[in-house]
């Protein structure tokens, strides 16, 4: 039957069950006596850094000082620019518009801080990067904050190393590239690193003033940016890696499928993100936003809806922007006919994404962090409740029309009694099969349309050694591998620098792990192919070999403390979901269906915002 620790799911009606989800979350995040809270008096912080000498850099827009620094394992001196900008500040009257070039300067610019955040509220979100130790260096948000940073093994214009451009995750509504560190992996995998800031929330989403996708049209900026820049440091414009996680695995993927980054990249890493993650969302959907901004403007009446979008919106602040998203409905891209022309599904289906190598993959336990709250679900009687979770979240999305009543259908007879058979078994049937339905199945579909050009997949499932909270069965969580992406085991990575015992104390083993990961990853980046690198041997130790994927095969690699390859990534589970996410075997319409594959639980996607980890 099913329990928690407090009544929150007492309710049985189908809308109440789904609204006290996004509760119990909302109360998650701003009670701080709640379990797996973050505490309040942890200060945010920088990694630490072993300052080095000034060094200056003349770009397109003036000349940049940074600094060089050593990773703590490593001899490699590593040279960082911090908080360059690439556009123009999109403040005043560039607000919800597509950035634009910035103006030159003159002097010598700093590039030793990281930049502003985007708009964001910072202390909601903070407290929940305990288990993702990737904290915000700073407090302050801004509208001008389209920064970059970047970090190369050399300034040797002539080197052409690869590049590994790589966007931020939070649900495109918080986030920054200032909580990665890009020391390690520049160093020892001997590429460039460029890490992004972009547009979030309403600022970046809205569609407001006409302009839609503003936040991935600061992605091609940056990426733009790049082309102009980027042999500066040391980097070849023609060997551009785009990566992320989450959403930023997301934005990776709906930049693969537009018509505007031609040129502008030739590979992709996807790390628990894909191009149909997240729902896109209807361009009839500025009508909404002073309903969804409540609070900013008062729901005023369809008359006085344009006064509303053309006043209040133009004079809010930033903060009031940030406090606003949350309340509203999620970001999520839009098919504009621009940066978007379809859905992408349909784009996916259709091979209309470029020729190109992708790496992606997902953890086995992308929603391990709800286990806590002794959520059980294992009951027989709990299987109509866990439907009718499901059936409210995705009803008006299915886009399942019944012909005769012109309505939403019923989903939940769609949820087969043998995709529950395969999750009942397991602990938390509802949090399996959301990650599942949110990230698994998503990445998979994409694999598999894919399959003309080289693609590899993954499952990490390493349980980090300091997830000392997690239940025993929970292994790799959502993020779990961000830290051995990036090589933290090799330098100083403290959870709170006022005291030494909340250190991350990395294993041997995971200390070998990750320098494996960052092997294939930036073999990848250098070469398409994870186990081949450029001009030196790929490591001091063996790879497993990394198989391509393939229909027939479909062939993945399991990142754990002993790597292997394995066949048919949850199989059964993703040919489930796929027909319920088709309404198989229905008699409705299915004119709209081509959209249907895109969208993921709005309550459960909220519930996972709120947490703030997407």
């Amino acid at each position: 039957m099913f329990k928690s620790r407090g009544t929150i799911f007492a309710m049985q009606s189908t809308a109440a069950v789904c609204s006290s989800l996004v509760w119990w979350w909302i109360l998650l995040v701003t009670c701080p006596g709640l379990p797996s809270g973050r505490p309040d008096d942890w200060p945010p912080h920088d990694p630490p850094i072993d300052q080095g000498e000034d060094v200056v850099a003349s770009i397109v827009s003036g000349r940049l000082r940074g600094r060089t620094a050593r990773v703590t394992a490593g001899r490699v001196q590593v040279y960082m620019f911090l908080g360059v900008p690439y556009a123009s500040p999109p403040v005043g009257g560039l607000r919800f518009h597509a950035p634009l070039p910035h103006e030159p300067w003159t002097g010598v610019r700093n590039a030793t801080q990281h930049g502003a955040h985007c708009a964001q509220n910072i202390p909601q979100d903070r407290r929940f990067y305990h288990s993702i130790p990737l904290f915000m260096p700073h407090d302050r948000i801004s509208e001008d904050c389209l920064f970059l940073d970047v970090y190369t093994p050399t300034m040797n214009t002539s080197a052409r190393l690869a590049v590994m451009f790589f966007i931020h995750g939070g649900g495109l509504f918080s986030g920054s590239g200032a909580q990665y560190d890009g020391r390690a992996l520049a160093a020892m995998g001997n590429i460039v690193v460029v890490i992004i800031n972009y547009r979030l929330g309403i600022l970046g989403f809205s569609g407001i003033g006409g302009q839609w996708n503003v936040g991935f049209l600061d992605q091609i900026s940056a990426l733009r940016w790049v082309q102009h820049n980027i042999h500066v440091f040391g980097g070849d414009p023609g060997r551009v890696t785009i990566a992320g996680q989450s959403a930023g695995g997301g934005s990776v993927g709906w930049l693969v499928l537009s018509p505007l980054t031609a040129g502008l990249f030739r590979r992709a890493i996807s790390q628990s993100g894909a191009a149909t993650t997240i729902p896109t969302q209807n361009t009839d959907y500025t009508m909404h936003v002073c309903f969804l901004l409540s609070d900013m403007c008062t729901r005023p009446s369809p008359s006085e809806e344009f006064e509303c979008l053309n006043l209040d919106l133009r004079n809010a602040s930033a903060e009031d922007f940030a406090n606003q998203t949350r309340r509203g409905r999620p970001p999520a891209p839009a098919v504009d006919g621009f940066f978007l022309p379809d859905q992408p599904r349909t784009l996916l289906k259709n091979g209309s994404a470029r020729n190109i190598e992708y790496l992606m993959g997902v953890t086995n336990h992308e929603l391990g962090h709800a286990i806590s709250q002794d959520w059980d679900f294992s009951g027989e009687e709990d299987r109509d409740q866990i439907r009718s979770i499901i059936n409210a979240g995705y009803r008006k999305y299915f886009q399942c029309i019944n012909e005769q009543t012109n309505g939403y259908i019923d989903v939940s007879k769609f949820i087969s009694n043998s995709l529950l058979d395969l999750y009942m078994a397991e602990q938390d049937p509802l949090m399996q099969i959301s990650g599942d339905l949110m990230f698994t199945v998503p990445t998979v579909n994409t694999a598999w349309y894919r399959t003309d050009t080289p693609v590899y997949l993954y499952e990490f499932q390493h349980r980090p050694s300091w997830h000392h909270s997690k239940p025993g069965h929970v292994k790799a969580d959502h993020g779990d591998e961000l830290l051995f992406v990036f090589g933290a085991p090799f330098f100083d990575w403290p959870r709170n620098p006022a005291d030494p015992a909340w250190r991350l104390n990395f294993t041997e083993e995971e200390r070998v792990l990750s320098r494996k990961i960052m092997t294939y990853w930036t073999n990848f980046v250098k070469t398409g192919d994870p186990n081949r690198g450029d001009t030196e041997p790929t490591s001091t130790f063996d790879l497993e070999a990394w198989p391509r994927y393939s229909r027939e095969d479909q062939e993945y690699l399991q990142l754990d403390l002993d790597i292997s390859t394995a066949h048919r990534l949850k199989e059964e589970k993703v040919k489930l979901i796929n027909d319920m996410l088709m309404c198989s075997n229905s008699s409705v319409s299915s004119s709209n269906l081509e959209g249907t594959w895109t969208i993921t639980t709005p309550c459960l996607l909220m519930l996972l915002l709120y947490y703030g980890r997407l």
